[in-house]
């Protein structure tokens, strides 16, 4: 499995990697930290030129990836899931 070392502007570590099934690639990219991951439909080398468009060229994160969804624009700032704002907000209103 091959993977590339990325931190985001709060000093968050993740790391990309390629999944593959009996050596062939499957073309998902899983984004992992903490402990906590998401899988993206989207190639290393995009993430890659994403993460260079958002954090070095100072692009908004929805323009470097366009390609993602909300919510996985927002795991890569602050590796927080779907499920965990769920619970975060339904504690709030409780």
């Amino acid at each position: 499995m091959n993977g590339i070392t990325k931190q985001n502007w709060m000093g968050r570590v993740y790391t990309l990697t390629q999944e593959s099934v009996d050596g062939v690639l499957t073309g998902n990219t899983v984004i992992s930290t903490d402990g906590k991951s998401i899988t993206v439909n989207a190639t290393i080398d995009k993430l890659a030129q994403g993460w260079y468009d958002w954090l070095v060229r100072g692009w908004m994160i929805q323009n470097a990836f366009s390609f993602l969804n909300p919510d996985e624009r927002e795991f890569l700032m602050t590796s927080m899931t779907p499920t965990e704002w769920d619970e975060l907000f339904k504690a709030r209103e409780e």
